[in-house]
């Protein structure tokens, strides 16, 4: 049994003591929505498919993050060809200007 799974069934355990109290004090009333609100969670969290479930949402947010660096890299790259192609430039015409002088 995976941590999870053990943790998901001693949460419905518990659930159901709190349920089992609150229905004979009379508060029924607030166990009805509690013990919804506690399944939802543990159906989205609980077992493989919440741990599924949580690793595509890591590897969606992981690659969204490395799209984001892999454009600032590419923009940094076209930044730096502009600036090499303009001291090409430069360089040349200082050649020129030495050649044109002897």
């Amino acid at each position: 049994m995976s941590g999870a799974t053990g943790l998901a069934i001693g949460l419905e355990n518990s659930i159901h003591a709190i349920n089992h109290t609150l229905s004979s004090s009379g508060l029924e009333v607030i166990a009805g929505p509690v013990s919804s609100l506690v399944g939802a969670v543990q159906l989205l969290v609980g077992g493989l498919f919440g741990l599924y479930l949580i690793l595509v949402i890591l590897k969606w947010k992981e690659s969204r993050d490395l799209k984001r660096v892999m454009n600032n890299l590419s923009k940094e790259i076209r930044g730096l060809k502009e600036i090499r192609m303009q001291e090409k430039e430069i360089l040349e015409a200082l050649s020129k200007k030495k050649k044109h002088k002897k």
